[in-house]
């Protein structure tokens, strides 16, 4: 069988585990592949040189890091190309490929000198709409609901962003519990489950596999309260930048890696360049066609 390549974030990307989630490419199309996946037997951390333990599972320096995931994986993410990984006996495949394309590639994407958040990104005609919040906030539930209504994702879970405020295509996908599919009236019939024993599913979405990076037109802090309509409020100054502090990809892995001074100066450009704006969203009942129309009007779209 001929090799396939996949490509993501910009990034060509050659792995020993299918990734069915990213777009494939042809080997001929790339001179150089930029990132390597390989499935092999890893030694303990203090192998690997001047790894500093940060956590239970956790060892790093600047250009490496070493995760266990129990019972799962173990990878070790090394200088922005490499992601080596050592499955546990027995893991099914779906539950490696969780990890892998969250937490390594997140790690590696800031190797890479990229302001990684949290969040979800949507395309709205030639600029990109990105969407942060905490776990449960509603961020794949409103990225559905815009590619509902025909708007391309860019990203889901880990977006990255360019000091000068371009967002690079990951995947095209929404990780979402059955409550909130059922609450889209989406059929969960043949949707794969993220990992085997979880009530959440892996939800394929559209886009374009030739999707370029996009300039960055808005972000939104999604978050809950009691009123009973969502609100679209600005920030300012420093709350700007400490919002987007706070929406960082897994923040441990910027420490662990002695990131701050990157981290600090990538929010302080992306605060400066891109209006950020806070969305209060009520609690219990989510009315989020209501809520992608006021966002679509926000940046100047008619819905």
């Amino acid at each position: 069988m001929s090799r396939i390549l996949h490509k993501a974030y910009g990034l060509s990307i050659d792995s020993d585990l299918p990734l069915p989630e990213l777009s494939s490419m042809s080997p001929n199309a790339v001179e150089d592949v930029d990132v390597e996946i390989r499935q092999m037997t890893l030694e303990a951390p203090e192998h690997y040189g001047a790894l500093r333990q940060v956590g239970p599972f956790l060892w790093a320096s600047t250009t490496c890091l070493w995760l266990q995931v129990p019972g799962v994986v173990t990878f070790l993410v090394r200088e922005g190309r490499q992601i080596l990984f050592e499955p546990a006996a027995g893991v099914d495949e779906d539950s490696i490929r969780l990890f892998l394309l969250g937490s390594a590639i997140g790690a590696l994407l800031m190797q890479r000198g990229l302001l990684v958040l949290h969040g979800n990104a949507v395309r709205i005609g030639d600029r990109c709409m990105v969407c942060l919040g905490h776990s449960g906030a509603g961020k794949s539930t409103l990225a559905t609901a815009f590619s509902q209504r025909g708007y391309e994702i860019l990203a889901d879970d880990v977006v990255p962003v360019t000091a000068d405020g371009w967002v690079l295509p990951g995947i095209a996908r929404a990780k979402l519990w059955a409550d909130s599919i059922k609450h889209l009236g989406i059929e969960t019939t043949g949707l794969q489950r993220i990992r085997p024993m979880l009530e959440k599913f892996s939800l394929p979405l559209d886009r374009s596999p030739a999707l370029e990076p996009l300039a960055l037109g808005g972000l939104y802090i999604l978050d809950k309260h009691n009123l009973p309509d969502s609100t679209i409020e600005p920030l300012q100054g420093i709350q700007r930048f400490g919002w987007l502090c706070e929406h960082n990809y897994r923040p441990r892995f910027i420490d662990a890696m002695g990131l701050q001074a990157q981290r600090f100066s990538l929010c302080v450009a992306i605060a400066g360049k891109v209006k950020v704006k806070q969305i209060m969203r009520n609690s219990t009942a989510f009315d989020v066609d209501s809520l992608v129309d006021k966002i679509l009007a926000d940046m100047g779209v008619v819905a």
